[in-house]
């Protein structure tokens, strides 16, 4: 091995020598003498690493949606808070269908309450009959004014004079 190897080498070791928890390295470094407390401490802390890791590794595992799902008391708050004009019984009937329904992995999720707020955020206005009512209907037993305006300027008009007529014939009739 050359110096400049040696030096390599010692570099990368430094970092591992300043560490308080001997655990870091890798055991085939570790001498193979009698076990003491601290080592015993270490294949604890070892082994707490490695549950942690099984937890995180079953977080990022995605689930499906509970066959028996019901929308929960805190996402119906938070979705009525969000999308008053939504009919949240309907809305999460929807959802449970849907995502009861998918098949493969697009109906696996990490977060189902994240997919419900997505969900109510990207579902359409919706309009009760009543609120098509108060928008198309007038509100009073009053005439429509964009109707009594038409009517007035339909009164001002006259029809056009006999020699225009005649001349739009003549023009109509060239170009037919």
């Amino acid at each position: 091995m050359s110096e400049k190897q040696t030096n390599d080498c010692l570099n990368k070791l430094s970092h591992w020598l300043e560490q308080d928890d001997i655990s870091v390295i890798s055991e085939r470094y570790q001498s193979d003498s009698l076990e003491t407390e601290t080592e015993t401490e270490t294949e604890t802390e070892t082994e707490k690493e490695r549950e942690k890791e099984t937890e995180a590794k079953q977080r990022t595992k995605g689930s499906r949606l509970s066959a028996d799902w019901v929308l929960p008391k805190e996402w119906a708050d938070w979705a009525r808070q969000e999308r008053p004009d939504l009919d949240l019984r309907s809305v999460g009937e929807q959802f449970r269908d849907y995502w009861s329904a998918k098949a493969g992995s697009g109906a696996t999720k990490l977060d189902w309450q994240a997919t419900w707020r997505n969900w109510v955020r990207n579902q359409k206005q919706s309009y009760k009959p009543v609120d098509i009512a108060r928008v198309t209907v007038p509100s009073s037993s009053q005439r429509d004014p964009a109707l009594v305006k038409l009517d007035e300027d339909r009164l001002k008009t006259a029809p056009p004079n006999p020699e225009v007529l005649a001349k739009i014939r003549a023009v109509l009739g060239k170009t037919a």
